[in-house]
Parts: C-alpha cells; sequence; structure tokens
C-alpha cells in the first residue's frame, strides 16, 4: 500500500504564501494610480494664498467705500431738494393767494366783467388802459403760477427718482456692511496663514514689531517735489512714523486703508478725493511713469489699491491687515495700466 504524499512543511506554505500574497499587492499596486505623499504649503505657496486673500478683501472695502460714499453724496442733494421744494410750495401758495387778492380788490371795487368796464369808463383811452391792465395781470400771474408749478413738479420728480436711487445705495450698502463678517473671517485666515510664514501678528498702534527702519527704510519723501503735491507727500511720511495701521474703511487718525491714506494726504494740501480709489481715479488724469513726482498716485489691483509717490520709485501705502503704513518700492506688484495719475489741476 503506497504511503501518503508527505505534506510540506508549515515554513514552506508561509513562505509560498508570502510570495503570492506580495505578488498580488504588486499587480494591485501596478494597478492603482499613485498618490503624491502630502507635503505642507511652501512659504512662497503661503504668501501667495495671504496675497490673493487680500486683494479680494481689498476689492470689497473699496466697493464698500464707494457705495458709502456715494450715499453720502445722495442724501446731501436729497437734502437740497427737500429745501427747494418747501420753498417752491410756499411760492405756489404765495403765488395763487395773490391771484385770489387781485381777484377780491376787484370785485370789491365793482369791476367785475367787462361790460362794467365799458359801461363806467370815461373814455376810449380809460377803457383800452383798464382792459390791457386786466390783461397783463392775468398774463403775467398766469405765467408766474404755471413757471412755479412748473419748477415745484421739477423739484419732486428729482426727489422721487433721488430716494429711490438712496433706497437701492442703502440697501447695497447694508449688504457690504454684512460682508463685514465674511471678511473678519478671511483676516483671521490670513492672520493663521501669517503665522505659518513665522510673523509676528501685532493688535493696536505702536507695537514694538514695527520699527522705524520697517516703515521707512529710506528717507521719505525721497525728492523735495513742489506745490500741492509736496505737500501730500510729506503728510503721507509723517504717517509713517510713529506707526499708523492699516485699518479697512478708516481715514485716520491712527488707521488708514489705501484710499483713505492718500484722501487724507492730499486733504493737507487743500484737496478733497473721495473715500474710494474708484473716485480717486477720476479726479486724476493719466501721466507718463517718467513724469511721475512726489504726491502722483499710482494703481495697482485692477483699480482697487491705491498708493502715494514719494519720489525715486517709492510709494508711501497701507498695503493690508496686519501692516502699518509703509514705503514700498512702487515696482511691488504690478501697476496697472494707466495706473501712474496726476490729481486734476495740480
Amino acid at each position: 500500500m503506497a504511503s501518503p504524499p508527505k505534506r510540506p512543511p508549515h515554513r514552506w506554505i508561509r513562505r509560498a504564501a508570502l510570495a503570492g500574497g506580495s505578488a498580488f499587492a504588486a499587480c494591485v499596486a501596478m494597478m492603482l494610480p499613485a498618490v503624491p505623499a502630502h507635503a505642507s504649503p511652501t512659504k512662497a505657496e503661503l504668501q501667495a494664498q495671504v496675497t490673493a486673500l487680500n486683494h479680494q478683501i481689498e476689492a470689497t472695502i473699496e466697493q464698500y467705500n464707494g457705495i458709502h460714499s456715494q450715499l453720502a453724496k445722495d442724501k446731501a442733494k436729497q437734502k437740497v431738494l427737500t429745501t427747494k421744494v418747501n420753498s417752491a410750495s410756499a411760492d405756489s401758495v404765495i403765488a395763487q393767494e395773490h391771484i385770489g387778492k387781485i381777484v377780491r380788490e376787484l370785485y370789491m371795487s365793482g369791476t367785475r366783467t367787462g361790460f362794467t368796464t365799458l359801461i363806467n369808463a370815461t373814455s376810449t383811452t380809460d377803457l383800452l388802459n383798464q382792459m390791457s391792465m386786466f390783461d397783463t395781470i392775468a398774463r403775467t400771474q398766469s405765467k408766474d403760477i404755471k413757471a412755479t408749478l412748473s419748477t415745484l413738479s421739477s423739484y419732486k420728480d428729482q426727489s422721487e427718482k433721488l430716494k429711490a436711487v438712496i433706497a437701492d445705495e442703502t440697501k447695497k450698502d447694508a449688504e457690504l456692511k454684512a460682508k463685514t463678517t465674511s471678511i473678519k473671517s478671511q483676516l483671521v485666515k490670513i492672520q493663521d496663514l501669517q503665522r505659518q510664514l513665522g510673523y509676528t501678528i501685532t493688535k493696536g498702534v505702536g507695537s514694538a514689531h514695527f520699527d522705524k527702519a520697517y516703515v521707512m527704510p529710506v528717507t521719505c519723501p525721497q525728492v523735495a517735489g513742489s506745490g500741492k503735491g509736496r505737500t501730500a507727500a510729506l503728510k503721507a511720511c509723517s504717517l509713517l512714523y510713529p506707526i499708523h495701521m492699516y485699518g479697512w474703511g478708516d481715514a485716520g487718525p491712527t488707521k488708514y486703508d489705501c484710499s483713505g491714506l492718500t484722501m487724507t494726504a492730499w486733504k493737507a494740501a487743500g484737496i478733497t478725493l473721495g473715500h474710494y480709489t474708484g473716485d480717486q481715479w477720476s479726479e486724476s488724469k493719466s501721466i507718463p511713469k517718467s513724469s511721475l513726482r512726489p504726491g502722483d498716485l499710482v494703481f495697482y489691483n485692477s483699480r482697487n489699491h491705491v498708493a502715494i509717490y514719494v519720489g525715486n520709485g517709492w510709494i508711501v501705502q497701507a498695503p493690508h491687515t496686519g501692516e502699518p503704513i509703509q514705503m514700498s518700492h512702487m515696482g511691488f506688484e504690478p501697476v496697472v495700466s494707466s495706473g501712474y495719475r496726476r490729481i486734476n489741476g495740480t
């Protein structure tokens, strides 16, 4: 009787199984796509995210500044129109009361009809004079009342249209204010990214983290300049140190956003600019880069960021949250097309 086949030793079975399993795993690995190991973002990548978020926030801030500024202007117009409507209404009442008075006086004097005038006239000349007087009074008063009522109607029409505009602007203003919650969450995100970049997040004004060399690496302004531009540049330079921080929607006295800074600088020179980059673009004209002089404006980020030129390729700017007002090389970011600009009339 033949003996049963010998069973392979357990060690050999384990080796065969391991070999088979390895081969199977190798086959599966060849079939699956390669998955790269997770890598932390580089400092350059984090900085790019910081820049992108700041650009988005800056656009929202300037949109808010624009609506808020226009709303204030339209409310001022509405106030003037209300005064005009009230005045025109009073003029209309006075004019109509004046006609009533004339009619009453004519009635009391017995001069009520053309026939009475005819039989009471002492002569043809007297008749013509009296009838001419009635005609003149009628035409003049009628003309005055029509003009007054037309003016009143025009003012009321303008007022109603402006009310609709103000209602729309008020709604947009509220919507943009509501975005502050989103903006603040984005600012927190930026600060988290900045911490990863090794930045020290500071609060308040005059933090020891920023020294004079940080905000003013060279003399400010770089060239003397002249006229109102020089005055504006000197004002901007004066806000570098002691430290003044960035504050969105602010125009002093301790915090400024970009358009708030340039508005404040030019206010010192006696020129009023809007607290909105869009207004400041319209309030200035394009000039060649080679013609730049202290006080001129330089625009970035799709016209959502503005800085003031202080000579030799340097600007003073309020960059973004967490940073102070500081001097920067003009080419720190690309300048927009036609972005070198001089304030109108200077």
